[in-house]
């Protein structure tokens, strides 16, 4: 599940930052892939401090743990790692075209 939502927040993240990256950024792919990483790994650990904090203070009992936490940041950076691949070859795609 972690995976699959922090593939889909990469997608969601190029589309929304693409029109206001800087030129260097953009013919990149380095600095585009790890900006999209950065932030869909950040929003996955905001997502996960409030899930183990809403565990830690009972209110979500089926959540949380150390383990679980660790296991789903890892899942996290994963998916957005891969996203961030398959982002950069439709950003290259899409600058020859134009």
């Amino acid at each position: 599940m972690h995976f699959f939502g922090s593939f889909i927040y990469s997608f969601l993240i190029y589309n929304f930052l693409r029109p206001h990256l800087d030129l260097k950024v953009k013919q990149n792919p380095f600095f585009l892939s790890t900006i999209i990483i950065l932030v869909a790994v950040g929003i996955g650990s905001l997502n996960e401090s409030l899930e183990f904090s809403a565990a830690s203070m009972g209110f979500a009992p089926g959540v949380g743990g150390c383990i679980n936490t660790s296991l789903d940041l890892i899942y996290n950076t994963i998916g957005a790692v891969i996203a961030s691949i398959f982002i950069v070859r439709y950003h290259r795609k899409l600058s020859h075209l134009k």
